[in-house]
């Protein structure tokens, strides 16, 4: 079988009406598959299982399904420069869940920014499905 070089389809959601004007949170239309089991899912039901999702989540807390469910499907945080300390813009790239929590917990950022983008993209992601399939 032939393999595919399918393009990856991105889509923004300004957060604007947040009152971050220009602030843009970039998702993936078409996020990769990923195989994500949480490291205590291995480990024995013997009541060990929940210890061990203790120290888990104590030492590495974006080991949750949360995490890596968004993380799979931001590609990218994009920061206008009148929103940054030294008035240079910045994009903040979301590789995995780790880098999607410490964004999270980033001084002076806001994690309602992805609460919305995430609801805003999850309704423009559907209204675009909906259109295909009226076509």
């Amino acid at each position: 079988m032939a393999g595919l070089r399918l393009p990856r389809l991105e889509m923004a959601v300004d957060c604007g009406s947040l009152g971050y004007e220009g602030l843009r949170v970039v998702f993936w239309l078409n996020p990769p598959l990923e195989e994500w089991v949480p490291p205590w899912e291995d480990v024995p039901d013997d009541g060990e299982a929940a210890e061990v999702r203790e120290v888990v989540l104590a030492e590495r807390p974006w080991e949750r399904p949360f995490y890596h469910g968004l993380a799979r499907q931001i590609e990218r945080v994009e920061i206008p420069g009148r929103l940054t300390v030294d008035g240079e813009p910045e994009v903040i790239g979301v590789a995995d869940a780790e880098a999607l929590w410490r964004l999270e917990r980033r001084e002076n950022f806001d994690p309602q920014i992805l609460v919305f983008a995430s609801a805003q993209y999850s309704r423009l992601r559907n209204e675009r499905l909906q259109e295909a399939l009226k076509n």
